[in-house]
């Protein structure tokens, strides 16, 4: 449980923490195991380490390594419009799986305790279809630190900030 500025009670499970030493955890209801059921059903957690990029493309791979060693997220994800953007944290491996360990759709709310900034994105690669997208109408709440989105299956995302 996390405490927001303004004495809102997150429930945090799967918290990891990055080389840069921010914290990431999910949001939500613990379905065990450092995950969370999301509204449809899905388990969603964070794979880290080598599973975090286990079965990804080399030019996937590299654009992660890219992200997490501080290349700016316009560098790594041209023409996305995060020119102004910087990356809070490092990148995270959503997996969101149904009962039958089928990818599926779900909503993300990630806890991550550098958030700070007036607009929040997030960047995340589709590992079906091998493309980055960039979702920009994400809810934000700058006191719980927390932004909601939804991913379409198992995905890595960049949380970024401006």
């Amino acid at each position: 449980v996390v405490q927001g500025a303004n004495n809102e009670r997150v429930e945090v499970v799967g918290t990891t923490k990055d080389s840069k030493g921010t914290t990431v955890g999910l949001v939500g209801n613990d379905a065990g195991k450092g995950s969370v059921s999301s509204d449809n059903g899905a388990s969603v957690s964070i794979a880290t380490g080598d599973a975090e990029v286990a079965g990804l493309s080399d030019s996937a791979k590299s654009d992660i390594n890219d992200l997490n060693n501080g290349k700016a997220p316009s560098e790594v994800i041209p023409n996305s419009g995060l020119e102004d953007y910087a990356s809070v944290g490092g990148t995270r491996a959503i997996v969101s799986k149904n009962a039958a360990g089928q990818d599926v759709s779900a909503n993300v709310t990630l806890y991550v305790d550098a958030l700070t900034g007036k607009e929040v994105a997030v960047a995340y690669y589709d590992n079906n279809t091998g493309l980055w997208v960039v979702v920009k109408n994400v809810t934000f709440n700058a006191s719980a630190k927390t932004v909601s989105f939804a991913v379409p299956g198992s995905c890595t995302v960049q949380v970024v900030a401006k």
